[in-house]
This record gives C-alpha cells, sequence and structure tokens, in this order.
C-alpha cells in the first residue's frame, strides 16, 4: 500500500517521538494488532468545553432561540470546515475523522420531534410514541425525510473524504435508547413489566432501523486502503459501526440480559467490525459482552467523572478485566496526572486512550 499523505504520530507514546513521520502500513498495521488485542493507540487533545450550539440553518440562520429543527433546515455543506492545506490525516496514532452533524438522528429518523437548544449546546429528541398497540408506522421507510438527510450529509463529507479526514458514520443511538426516546424514561420502563411482547416488537422495529441506517450510511463511504475507519480514528478492513445502550442503565441487570441483549447482539452482528460503547459509571453493561466471542469488536467506556462514576483509581480493575476479553477504546476527559496513571498501568493489550485533557 502507498499514500501520498504524510502520516504524522501527535500521539504520547513510549516508542516513538510526536513529530516522526509514519508509514502509512505501520499504522493500518498497529490498526489490525488493535483489532486483535495486541499493541496500544493514544490520542489526546485539550478540552474545550462546548458552551452553545451554534448551528447554520438554510431557513432561518443561526438561531439563537429553541427551535425543533427540520430537515430541509439543515443543508450539509454548511457544516463542512474551511478546506485546509493539512495534508496529515491522523490525529496522535488514529486518523482523522468526521461524520455526519451530531443530533439524534436515529430518533429523528423513527419519529421523535428534535429541539436545538442553543444554550445548552444540544439538540434533543422528545417522546412522540402515546400507543404501543399500533407501532408498524414506524418501519423505516426509504423515503424518510430525516434518512434522506442524514444520507445527503454523508454524500457530501464524503467527497472529501482522505482528503482532509475519514469520513465515518455518524453517532447513533442503539434499539433500546431509540425505544427510551419514543415512549420517554419512565412509560419505558413501566412497559417493559406490564406490555413486555410490545415492547419486544418495538424494539424490533428500532433494531432493523438502526442496522439499516448504518447500511445507508456506508453505502456512501468509498474504503481508504481497502478498509473503513470507525467513530475513535482506528482503521479496520470492513465496515465498523458503533452502537450503545445508555437507557440501559435504567433497568437492572437481570432485566438488560433478557429484554434488551438480544436486540443489541443483532446490531453488532450485522458488521464485520462492531464496537459496544457503556458508561464508567454502570460497567455492568458491558459484563455480556464480555462472554461473546464473536461481538463486539471492541468495548468503548465513556469516562464518567466523579461523583457521577469511580474515579480513575477505582475503575482500573474494571477496565483491566475488560483488556483481559476485548480490545479496548477509554474515551473521556481527565487531568494530566490521571492520564499517566491510566497509561502507566492499563496492558498493552489492544487499547486506545482517547483522552481530553484538563491541564
Amino acid at each position: 500500500m502507498s499514500t501520498p499523505y504524510s502520516i504524522t504520530s501527535t500521539g504520547h507514546t513510549d516508542k516513538q517521538s510526536a513529530t516522526e513521520p509514519r508509514n502509512i502500513n505501520d499504522v493500518l498495521r498497529s490498526h489490525c494488532d488493535f483489532w486483535e488485542g495486541k499493541g496500544r493507540l493514544i490520542r489526546t487533545r485539550p478540552y474545550m468545553p462546548v458552551t452553545e450550539a451554534r448551528v447554520p440553518l438554510a431557513r432561518c440562520g443561526i438561531s439563537e432561540k429553541d427551535i425543533y429543527l427540520e430537515p430541509d433546515m439543515l443543508d450539509p455543506r454548511d457544516f463542512l470546515p474551511d478546506r485546509t492545506s493539512n495534508t496529515c490525516l491522523t490525529d496522535g496514532d488514529v486518523f482523522s475523522i468526521r461524520g455526519p452533524y451530531k443530533i439524534p438522528w436515529t430518533e429523528a429518523i423513527m419519529g421523535c420531534p428534535i429541539k436545538l437548544v442553543p444554550q445548552s449546546g444540544a439538540s434533543w429528541a422528545e417522546s412522540c410514541l402515546t400507543d404501543l398497540s399500533d407501532i408498524e408506522h414506524l418501519r423505516l421507510k426509504h423515503d424518510n425525510p430525516w434518512l434522506q438527510k442524514l444520507v445527503d450529509f454523508t454524500q457530501v463529507i464524503s467527497q472529501r473524504h482522505t482528503e482532509d479526514y475519514c469520513a465515518t458514520h455518524t453517532t447513533m443511538r442503539g434499539p433500546i435508547d431509540m425505544a427510551d426516546a419514543l415512549l420517554g424514561t419512565e412509560r419505558l420502563c413501566i412497559a417493559m413489566l406490564d406490555q413486555p411482547r410490545r415492547v419486544q416488537a418495538l424494539l424490533e422495529i428500532c433494531t432493523e432501523a438502526f442496522i439499516e441506517i448504518a447500511r445507508s450510511q456506508w453505502k456512501e463511504i468509498p474504503p481508504i486502503h481497502g478498509g473503513y475507519v470507525c467513530r475513535y480514528g482506528i482503521w479496520a478492513p470492513g465496515h465498523v459501526t458503533r452502537t450503545q445502550a445508555d437507557a440501559a442503565s435504567m433497568l437492572s441487570p437481570e432485566l438488560y440480559r433478557r429484554n434488551v441483549l438480544p436486540f443489541d447482539l443483532e446490531v453488532l452482528r450485522a458488521f464485520p467490525y462492531s464496537i459496544m460503547h457503556v458508561h464508567s459509571a454502570y460497567p455492568y453493561i458491558a459484563e455480556p459482552f464480555l462472554n461473546e466471542q464473536d461481538v463486539p469488536s471492541a468495548i468503548q467506556v465513556g469516562y464518567d467523572q466523579p461523583p457521577f462514576g469511580p474515579g480513575i483509581e477505582q475503575l482500573l480493575p474494571t477496565l483491566r478485566q475488560m483488556l483481559q476479553r476485548k480490545p479496548l477504546v477509554f474515551h473521556g476527559v481527565v487531568t494530566r496526572q490521571e492520564f499517566d496513571l491510566v497509561h502507566r498501568e492499563l496492558p498493552d493489550k489492544g487499547i486506545l486512550l482517547d483522552l481530553f485533557l484538563t491541564d
């Protein structure tokens, strides 16, 4: 393989300086090692908190007030960064990536109203499903306007694929998160006990939709060096898709395993490579995946800083346990001292330290 681009590491490693050029074959080999449970990748950058969301809207410019988004308000060309002369495709030990602008795409596609709240720096999905007896209308159709808009975004970012970054899929919520958005958390938890079969039918529809939404994006993304790059900048020989089950934090481990896990496994098995996102505040969600031989290909742990979750020292045994069974992406905001601790204490067994530093 060869590339016209300069591959430069800016990651913090023991064996390589931050400015030493890297051969593309070495980069790809280190990423293959990751999937095989070997080696260490690092990407660090200063933490820059997001305080507001200045979203360019095709019909009304930048909105300073809360507003409900519609597909025709978004022009993907407005979200592209200015083209630069930078020809370095890497960010630390991983590839620079860009996916479609981060809004609740899966929830929007399923029919949830999407409210942009500029002062919070985020957009939110509002519940819209009032009756579980009639959910067939939720099945994904190819002419879904939000799906078409997501495909448009993917096409536009893919046109600059390999020039400034590698294109990848957007952040997507998994089946239980989609159901939670549709029903609302309280109604979902009650329905799982009172109407378990209807909730299962809803999760089946959400699972089918998730898989189709991810595939629709990958169809528009050309390969780079015969493979594709995931949400964390790691190259793989095939499509690699990230999912999550954050709403499962409201469920007992038993209820999750019995009612939700089969749908997450179906999503993960739909792609050659897969990453399951969990939070450090409730790592029990990852436990059943550690016993699966085929999926996920890796676990991604989002670090919840105290008091929302255990501190780094208390979390280390859990991370070590995960690394014994699966490659691991550790993502979040840490201090330099915490980074040094994680870097020192966790083994080189297929790990990416993808961290923001506060000092």
